[in-house]
């Protein structure tokens, strides 16, 4: 630029920007550009002085080659020739992506190779590739998200029916509230319970190979199994003797514990309730299956029967289905004993590696020994629980008579042949005997 502020040349680069037919030469430099920094006139005095100290920036007044929107925005410093009295803008363009660049007319070959410009925009269009990749990465996790979530969910209700049949499911919940497995420990103060053994173990094992012998008995088992999912009862275990032991009326019985334990109870099952209220929202499908869960568990037990009556129930539905199941080696139905008993137990898990719950007690050993002690395929069971079962008449039942039961002596038991269909008194058949009931206190009459 001259002492008038025209423009006498221009780099060829800058020149692209604008279209072929607009002249810039000779033009004045207020006409080509609008001088944003500093705010000044633009005059030659005040130019010549600013220029020593402050850096310019302008931008185009005239339309750029790409359009009327097109915008360029120049900065640098204004070095003066003396020689020639001429004032040169050592500038470049300000450009803050490769959009920005494409968008007037320029290419990386246009800038400073010696200016920073260039390796700002390459860093730039990198990083906005890469910003564009995480971007994409996120939208495709966010469309997977839902099947992840529901994959998640069945996980954790196959996790939670695994741990909840191996132990009943208020201790399991003690458990993953963070109470020390070996501190829950209660007392069940009326549960039945029922064995049922296997008598074929031993000749299966003798002539079957090992497999085929866990096949056979993996089949009985199986078969129980399915049958004891349509009750309330819990599966504690199976011996070694072939022996599958279940249990009617176990309930959480945390509200007795003292101290500590019961404090720290309450204070994690607010602090739960907390949770999920904060989370209300995303747990709306996890509240409907346990509304499900807790449906299905209240349909187990629709009539309202009794922990007994539960068992008695089930006892008559496993009797019935052994009798269509049979041993591979006599080719007859498996020879199985049946038999119950009701009372108090201790119940707790034991062990620190593989958590088991256990009940412990003398009701425990007593129900083994009325299974022990009845006849095949028949259903024994011990005069405390006939007491409880005849109270709502649902069930016929034959006295058998006394047995020798070890620690009781000799005990009255009884044989549970079927449902009453009559329902208006409990069918027995043996001599006149008179017995006083231990809970409601009545005289009991068997014939």
């Amino acid at each position: 630029m001259d002492s008038s502020l025209r423009i006498c040349r221009m780099g060829e680069h800058i020149q692209k920007v604008f279209p072929t037919d607009t002249v810039l030469i000779g033009r004045p430099l207020d006409q080509v550009f609008r001088l944003i920094r500093p705010d000044i006139h633009v005059e030659w005095d005040k130019v010549l002085s600013y220029g020593r100290h402050i850096v310019f920036l302008m931008e185009n007044r005239l339309q750029l080659r790409v359009g009327p929107t097109g915008k360029i925005q120049l900065k640098g410093q204004m070095k003066y020739i003396e020689n020639k009295n001429m004032l040169w803008f050592l500038c470049h363009p300000v450009l803050e992506s490769a959009d920005d660049m494409i968008s007037i007319g320029l290419h990386l070959t246009d800038l400073n190779l010696f200016d920073s410009t260039s390796d700002l925009l390459i860093t730039g269009i990198h990083q906005e590739r890469e910003i564009e990749s995480a971007i994409f990465k996120q939208h495709l996790w966010t469309k997977k998200l839902p099947a992840v979530r529901r994959k998640l969910n069945f996980c954790h209700k196959k996790n939670q029916a695994l741990l909840y049949s191996t132990m009943p499911k208020h201790i399991a919940l003690l458990l993953q509230s963070g109470i020390h497995a070996n501190s829950i420990c209660e007392c069940q103060p009326l549960i039945t319970i029922l064995f049922v053994y296997v008598l074929d173990l031993k000749s299966i094992t003798h002539h079957l190979h090992a497999a085929d012998a866990i096949i056979c008995l993996n089949n009985v088992i199986i078969l129980f199994d399915t049958i004891a999912d349509k009750y309330d009862v819990f599966k504690v275990e199976i011996k070694a003797d072939a022996s599958y032991m279940l249990v009617a009326g176990i309930h959480d019985q945390s509200h007795m514990l003292e101290g500590n334990n019961r404090i720290e109870i309450s204070s994690r099952r607010l602090l739960n309730i907390r949770v999920e209220n904060n989370d209300e929202e995303d747990n709306g499908e996890e509240e409907e299956e346990e509304e499900e869960e807790e449906e299905e568990e209240c349909n187990k037990n629709p009539s309202g029967l009794n922990a007994t009556e539960i068992i008695a129930a089930l006892s008559l539905d496993f009797a019935h289905a052994s009798e269509r199941t049979y041993n591979p080696i006599s080719n007859k139905p498996f020879h199985l004993k049946f038999g119950f008993h009701s009372g108090t137990a201790i119940g707790g898990i034991v062990g620190t590696r593989n958590y088991q719950y256990c009940l412990f007690g003398d009701t425990v050993g007593t129900a083994s020994q009325i299974t022990t002690t009845g006849e095949i395929g028949r259903i024994h069971l011990s005069h405390t629980a006939y007491s409880h079962l005849i109270e709502g008449n649902r069930f016929t039942v034959e006295y058998r008579g006394q047995v020798h039961i070890k620690g009781r002596g000799a005990t009255d038991t009884y044989w549970l042949t079927g449902l009453n269909k009559k329902i208006s008194t409990a069918m027995v058949n043996s001599n006149p005997t008179i017995l006083k009931c231990p809970f409601t206190n009545r005289n009991l009459t068997f014939r």
